[in-house]
């Protein structure tokens, strides 16, 4: 079966709507973030997007969150000073593997539809098992899944 099939059929269910848009987002950030995890690693970074919803300490919708950061003058994010690092790290974002994309927008939908790790209920903050931000010794650790580890104040 093509792979292409799936992820035209899952766009094609959400439309053009605001909710759309937002499922969107969060599959966007769940594909560039974590496409090579598991399904709960892929759920887990929509939990923390999720939870920085609603969140006082961040934007309220999940496409202002995927891409919250300083934006230089042209509009364009100031590289490497994003909430996500995808976002920010100066390489255009390309969709290449269309399985993974709608393994994205399977996990989004899920995440947009309630589904929700509870380990993670208070967990606002994770990062890739390979580096150390500095942030990450002022945390508590709440899960470690696949190749992330998720933190709450």
């Amino acid at each position: 079966m093509d792979a292409s099939l799936p992820v035209l059929a899952l766009l094609a269910a959400l439309g053009s709507s605001e909710e759309a848009k937002q499922t969107k987002c969060m599959a966007e950030a769940i594909y560039f973030e974590a496409r090579s995890q598991s399904t709960i690693g892929q759920l887990a970074v929509g939990n923390v997007i999720i939870n920085r919803v609603k969140s006082d300490r961040f934007p309220n919708t999940i496409c202002k969150v995927v891409h919250q950061g300083p934006r230089h003058k042209s509009g364009h994010p100031v590289k490497h000073k994003c909430q996500f690092s995808y976002w920010c790290d100066g390489v255009k974002e390309k969709y290449t593997d269309k399985r993974a994309y709608a393994d994205a927008l399977n996990a989004a939908f899920m995440i947009n539809k309630g589904v929700r790790i509870d380990s993670l209920k208070n967990s606002l903050f994770y990062h890739a098992v390979y580096t150390s931000p500095f942030w990450a010794k002022k945390k508590t650790i709440v899960a470690w899944i696949d190749d992330h580890v998720f933190y709450s104040d």
